[in-house]
């Protein structure tokens, strides 16, 4: 395997990453020099484009940490292109059901395996045709989205889904299905709850428990049994950091 975050992630490493909403190159550079794991490349719900994107994952693969992809949605054609990228991983949001868990899987592996088409613009960095189709499917990390009803419904099923890395929680879309306000937590059983069948499915299918959270509340979320933690927020950090600044000048 030539894929160092999903080899860490197999061995049971706590990894620690930063979110990009922004089409900014300099603060992707900066959330990797920061020293963190993996820093996601937000394509759902960020200002990010997919060629603004390939950029972004250059300059988060110079500074060393993994760039990770949350895809738009679970359309196959988008799914492969980000791998072409050169995605070291990518969260697939809005996954209903294990039958959802396969046909992702499918869309990120290459034949026999799979039905993913060749042409990886980025991803190749210089290997021969043959060095990275013998890594390819084995380097493909794959991370469904746990934030629906359907997807607490068929949770182990989708946790024992082949070629399936890891589960990753979408705490805002998650508890707007339990019902709940959209918050990173919620104190309420169910969504504690949910966390906890999250972290089980994974534990019980030898794969990694992710989530997003921010800086107050990764380390716990770490304790809980998750070890693939979102910390920081670029759109979220800068917001605080400014309206911080503005408060402590006219104080």
């Amino acid at each position: 395997m030539t894929n160092p975050l999903k080899t860490r992630m197999k061995a049971g490493d706590d990894l620690i990453g930063a979110w990009c909403n922004l089409p900014c190159m300099a603060i992707a550079e900066i959330a990797g020099q920061a020293d963190f794991d993996f820093v996601v490349v937000d394509f759902q719900h960020g200002l990010i484009d997919e060629a603004m994107g390939a950029d972004l994952f250059r300059a988060i693969e110079a500074t060393g940490a993994s760039p990770v992809a949350r895809a738009g949605w679970k359309d196959p054609a988008r799914l492969g292109k980000l791998l072409d990228y050169g995605a070291a991983a990518v969260i697939v949001p809005m996954v209903e059901s294990a039958d959802d868990a396969a046909d992702i899987v499918s869309a990120c592996l290459y034949p026999p395996n799979g039905r993913r088409s060749f042409g990886p613009i980025r991803a190749i960095r210089g290997r021969s045709r043959r060095d990275y189709m013998a890594q390819a499917n084995d380097d493909a990390c794959i991370l469904p989205m746990i934030e629906t009803m359907g997807a607490l419904t068929d949770l182990s099923e989708i946790a024992r889904t082949p070629g399936v890395s890891g589960l990753f929680v979408g705490p805002a879309d998650l508890s707007l299905a339990l019902g709940l306000p959209p918050a990173r937590d919620n104190p309420d059983t169910a969504f504690q709850d949910a966390l906890k069948m999250v972290v089980g499915a994974c534990k019980q299918a030898d794969i990694a428990a992710g989530i997003q959270a921010e800086r107050t509340l990764a380390a716990r979320r770490l304790s809980e049994g998750f070890s693939f933690v979102t910390a920081a927020m670029d759109s979220a950090d800068l917001t605080e950091s400014f309206h911080d600044t503005l408060r402590a000048v006219r104080r």
